[in-house]
């Protein structure tokens, strides 16, 4: 068991962790996720305004992406950039002020 003073002295290391930067490498891979998602839906879509079967077909089978899927990607790539952008938060909760002092969280 430890002593009190040796555990006073082991927090302020953990604190200092905890406020440490945050890698950039999330950030890069949420980017990367949100364009491949936003270009494959838009060439799709384009492959379907333009009627060019080998833009909805990818793997050249006789099976295309259906538009309205097309469409579910680019707004997921657009929801992958709206969260990973870096003042968003997943878990934040609104201003209170802003509920008339209710909390939805």
């Amino acid at each position: 068991m430890r002593n009190p003073g040796e555990l006073a002295r082991i927090r302020p290391q953990s604190a200092h962790l905890r406020d440490a930067a945050a890698p950039a490498w999330p950030a890069a891979l949420v980017l990367t996720a949100a364009a491949c998602a936003i270009a494959g839906g838009m060439v799709t879509l384009a492959g379907w305004a333009l009627e060019i079967p080998r833009l909805t077909d990818w793997k050249d089978d006789g099976i295309s992406m259906f538009p309205n899927t097309a469409v579910y990607a680019v707004l997921s790539g657009a929801a992958l950039l709206s969260n990973g952008s870096p003042g968003a938060s997943l878990g934040s909760c609104p201003d209170e002020r802003a509920t008339s002092g209710r909390s939805s969280c």
